[in-house]
Protein backbone atom coordinates (compact mmCIF):
# COMPACT_ATOMS: atom_id res chain seq x y z
CA UNK A 1 0.00 0.00 0.00
CA UNK A 2 1.50 3.54 -0.96
CA UNK A 3 0.72 6.32 1.22
CA UNK A 4 1.96 9.83 0.47
CA UNK A 5 1.15 12.84 2.42
CA UNK A 6 0.21 16.55 1.75
CA UNK A 7 1.06 19.41 3.73
CA UNK A 8 0.42 23.38 3.03
CA UNK A 9 2.97 25.51 4.51
CA UNK A 10 2.02 29.00 4.98
CA UNK A 11 4.00 31.95 7.14
CA UNK A 12 6.42 30.85 9.49
CA UNK A 13 6.11 26.83 9.69
CA UNK A 14 7.09 26.75 13.53
CA UNK A 15 6.35 22.96 14.22
CA UNK A 16 7.09 21.60 10.39
CA UNK A 17 9.73 19.67 11.32
CA UNK A 18 7.57 17.76 14.23
CA UNK A 19 4.81 17.75 11.86
CA UNK A 20 7.30 15.85 9.00
CA UNK A 21 9.00 13.84 12.41
CA UNK A 22 5.78 11.96 12.78
CA UNK A 23 5.47 11.50 9.20
CA UNK A 24 8.47 9.97 8.57
CA UNK A 25 6.74 5.92 8.01
CA UNK A 26 4.92 7.66 4.96
CA UNK A 27 6.38 7.08 1.34
CA UNK A 28 5.95 10.49 -0.15
CA UNK A 29 5.32 14.14 1.71
CA UNK A 30 4.43 17.16 -0.86
CA UNK A 31 4.35 20.41 0.12
CA UNK A 32 2.65 23.63 -0.95
CA UNK A 33 3.76 26.74 -0.11
CA UNK A 34 1.40 29.08 -0.16
CA UNK A 35 -0.39 32.27 1.72
CA UNK A 36 -3.74 31.43 3.51
CA UNK A 37 -6.71 34.69 4.50
CA UNK A 38 -10.14 34.38 4.69
CA UNK A 39 -10.12 34.65 0.82
CA UNK A 40 -7.91 31.76 -0.33
CA UNK A 41 -9.16 28.64 -2.21
CA UNK A 42 -8.15 26.10 0.30
CA UNK A 43 -9.30 23.19 -1.77
CA UNK A 44 -7.27 24.37 -5.08
CA UNK A 45 -4.14 24.67 -2.54
CA UNK A 46 -4.37 21.24 -1.21
CA UNK A 47 -5.47 19.38 -4.30
CA UNK A 48 -2.13 20.97 -6.29
CA UNK A 49 -0.70 18.68 -3.59
CA UNK A 50 -2.73 15.54 -4.29
CA UNK A 51 -2.52 15.40 -8.01
CA UNK A 52 1.68 15.35 -7.17
CA UNK A 53 0.96 11.88 -5.56
CA UNK A 54 -0.77 10.14 -8.33
CA UNK A 55 -0.67 6.35 -8.14
CA UNK A 56 -1.27 6.87 -3.97
CA UNK A 57 -3.60 4.17 -2.29
CA UNK A 58 -4.35 6.97 0.91
CA UNK A 59 -3.12 10.04 1.60
CA UNK A 60 -2.79 12.15 4.23
CA UNK A 61 -3.46 16.05 4.49
CA UNK A 62 -1.95 17.54 7.17
CA UNK A 63 -1.22 21.42 7.99
CA UNK A 64 2.51 22.35 9.57
CA UNK A 65 1.15 23.27 12.55
CA UNK A 66 -0.76 19.79 13.05
CA UNK A 67 0.35 16.79 14.66
CA UNK A 68 -1.26 13.23 13.73
CA UNK A 69 0.25 10.55 15.74
CA UNK A 70 1.35 7.25 14.23
CA UNK A 71 -1.05 5.36 16.00
CA UNK A 72 -3.84 8.09 15.09
CA UNK A 73 -2.61 7.69 11.46
CA UNK A 74 -2.88 3.88 11.44
CA UNK A 75 -6.51 4.08 13.25
CA UNK A 76 -7.80 6.24 10.36
CA UNK A 77 -6.22 3.98 7.74
CA UNK A 78 -8.00 1.12 9.38
CA UNK A 79 -11.41 2.68 9.43
CA UNK A 80 -10.83 3.91 5.98
CA UNK A 81 -10.48 -0.06 4.97
CA UNK A 82 -13.24 -0.23 6.61
CA UNK A 83 -15.71 2.06 4.95
CA UNK A 84 -14.61 1.32 1.17
CA UNK A 85 -18.00 2.79 0.00
CA UNK A 86 -16.24 6.38 1.45
CA UNK A 87 -13.50 8.86 -0.28
CA UNK A 88 -12.48 11.30 2.74
CA UNK A 89 -12.59 11.31 6.83
CA UNK A 90 -12.10 13.67 9.13
CA UNK A 91 -11.19 13.03 12.75
CA UNK A 92 -11.18 15.29 15.87
CA UNK A 93 -9.11 18.25 16.79
CA UNK A 94 -7.92 18.93 20.42
CA UNK A 95 -6.28 22.50 20.35
CA UNK A 96 -3.60 23.38 22.61
CA UNK A 97 -2.92 26.64 24.17
CA UNK A 98 -0.05 28.36 26.33
CA UNK A 99 1.48 24.33 26.31
CA UNK A 100 0.58 20.74 25.95
CA UNK A 101 -1.08 20.95 29.51
CA UNK A 102 -3.82 23.43 28.46
CA UNK A 103 -6.83 23.03 26.07
CA UNK A 104 -9.40 25.10 24.61
CA UNK A 105 -12.95 24.23 23.77
CA UNK A 106 -12.07 25.08 19.91
CA UNK A 107 -15.51 23.41 17.87
CA UNK A 108 -16.27 19.89 19.41
CA UNK A 109 -17.88 19.09 16.02
CA UNK A 110 -15.23 20.47 13.87
CA UNK A 111 -13.79 17.14 12.18
CA UNK A 112 -11.32 18.34 9.50
CA UNK A 113 -10.43 15.55 6.46
CA UNK A 114 -7.04 14.21 7.46
CA UNK A 115 -6.96 11.45 5.15
CA UNK A 116 -8.22 11.11 1.38
CA UNK A 117 -8.25 7.83 -1.01
CA UNK A 118 -5.57 8.29 -3.55
CA UNK A 119 -6.20 9.50 -6.99
CA UNK A 120 -9.67 11.87 -5.50
CA UNK A 121 -9.65 15.68 -4.82
CA UNK A 122 -11.26 18.06 -2.02
CA UNK A 123 -14.62 19.59 -3.53
CA UNK A 124 -15.08 22.04 -1.20
CA UNK A 125 -12.84 22.85 2.00
CA UNK A 126 -11.17 20.42 3.93
CA UNK A 127 -14.25 20.58 6.50
CA UNK A 128 -16.72 19.10 3.68
CA UNK A 129 -16.63 16.90 1.14
CA UNK A 130 -18.43 14.23 -1.14
CA UNK A 131 -17.95 11.04 0.16
CA UNK A 132 -17.13 12.21 3.67
CA UNK A 133 -17.09 10.43 7.13
CA UNK A 134 -16.23 11.10 10.65
CA UNK A 135 -13.95 9.08 12.58
CA UNK A 136 -13.38 9.35 16.25
CA UNK A 137 -10.39 6.48 16.56
CA UNK A 138 -8.08 8.80 16.56
CA UNK A 139 -7.57 12.66 17.25
CA UNK A 140 -5.36 15.75 15.50
CA UNK A 141 -3.16 17.55 18.15
CA UNK A 142 -3.49 21.51 16.66
CA UNK A 143 -0.14 23.46 17.90
CA UNK A 144 -1.34 26.97 16.49
CA UNK A 145 -2.05 28.59 19.93
CA UNK A 146 1.31 27.13 20.74
CA UNK A 147 3.69 29.05 18.18
CA UNK A 148 4.53 33.01 17.61
CA UNK A 149 1.25 34.67 16.59
CA UNK A 150 2.05 37.76 14.81
CA UNK A 151 -1.44 38.01 13.47
CA UNK A 152 -4.93 36.73 14.50
CA UNK A 153 -7.94 38.34 13.03
CA UNK A 154 -11.31 37.34 12.96
CA UNK A 155 -13.06 36.86 9.91
CA UNK A 156 -15.68 38.81 10.01
CA UNK A 157 -17.55 38.04 7.00
CA UNK A 158 -18.14 33.95 8.18
CA UNK A 159 -21.63 33.97 9.63
CA UNK A 160 -20.94 31.09 11.55
CA UNK A 161 -17.90 32.53 13.33
CA UNK A 162 -18.39 34.02 16.72
CA UNK A 163 -16.57 36.56 19.06
CA UNK A 164 -16.24 34.81 22.30
CA UNK A 165 -14.30 33.52 25.00
CA UNK A 166 -13.52 29.77 24.96
CA UNK A 167 -12.62 27.99 28.39
CA UNK A 168 -9.15 26.91 28.94
CA UNK A 169 -8.96 23.62 30.31
CA UNK A 170 -6.01 22.10 31.79
CA UNK A 171 -5.73 18.20 30.92
CA UNK A 172 -3.46 15.77 31.81
CA UNK A 173 -0.49 15.82 29.12
CA UNK A 174 -0.21 13.03 26.50
CA UNK A 175 3.13 11.64 27.03
CA UNK A 176 3.46 10.88 22.82
CA UNK A 177 2.41 14.31 21.93
CA UNK A 178 5.30 15.64 23.90
CA UNK A 179 7.47 13.55 22.44
CA UNK A 180 6.51 14.26 18.90
CA UNK A 181 6.89 17.88 19.74
CA UNK A 182 10.19 19.22 20.14
CA UNK A 183 10.39 22.65 19.13
CA UNK A 184 9.93 25.42 21.95
CA UNK A 185 6.16 26.58 22.81
CA UNK A 186 5.89 30.04 23.53
CA UNK A 187 3.15 31.18 25.72
CA UNK A 188 0.82 33.27 23.84
CA UNK A 189 -2.31 32.76 26.07
CA UNK A 190 -2.60 36.27 26.84
CA UNK A 191 -2.29 37.51 22.88
CA UNK A 192 -4.72 35.03 21.47
CA UNK A 193 -7.30 35.58 24.47
CA UNK A 194 -7.43 39.07 23.69
CA UNK A 195 -7.26 39.22 19.79
CA UNK A 196 -8.72 36.01 18.68
CA UNK A 197 -11.58 35.10 20.74
CA UNK A 198 -12.58 38.59 22.53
Amino acid sequence: MKIGAVIPISGDPHFLKDVLRCLNWVDEIVMVRSEFDEDTDQARIRNSGLMQLSGFDYVFILDSDEILLEEDARATLDFAKEHPEMIAFGIPVVAYIKDLEHTINYDRSHYPIVLIRGNYKLNNTRCHNIGFRKCDEATLHHLKFLQPLKDLTVRTNRKVEKRQAFEVNEIIPDLDVINAVKSKIHDNTDYVLAERWL
